[in-house]
């Protein structure tokens, strides 16, 4: 549930002398999805026109060896991203990183 930290990012936001709290990474696209109006706030008010975020990969199976979701969860965020900073009027993008060669993949990976 992100309604306790959306609370905590918009009481921020009123706070005299607070101009920007900006989000850069560390986020778990994969929970943020299940709560639209999270990723409405974030994109909106907390993304300073990049966000950094982890698929690390997009096979199943090596997504299974790093215990990540898949990569439709990915696919998700990003049009959620994409939809919200158009919405905001903001020019912002996604950075992805990926992992290659992880441990237990194969070259068809």
């Amino acid at each position: 549930d992100h309604a306790p930290l959306t609370q905590l990012y918009r009481k921020a936001r009123e706070i005299k002398g607070i101009k920007k709290i900006l989000i850069s990474s560390g986020l778990r696209y994969d929970l943020a999805v299940l709560n639209p109006e999270y990723v409405r706030e974030l994109v909106t008010h907390h993304v300073g026109g990049y966000l950094k975020i982890a698929p690390e990969h997009t096979e199943e199976n090596a997504l299974s060896k790093m215990m990540k979701p898949g990569i439709g969860a990915y696919d998700r965020f990003k049009q959620m991203f994409e939809r919200f900073s158009k919405e905001a009027g903001k020019e912002q993008y996604l950075i992805p990183y990926f992992i290659a060669a992880h441990p237990g993949t194969t070259d068809v990976d």
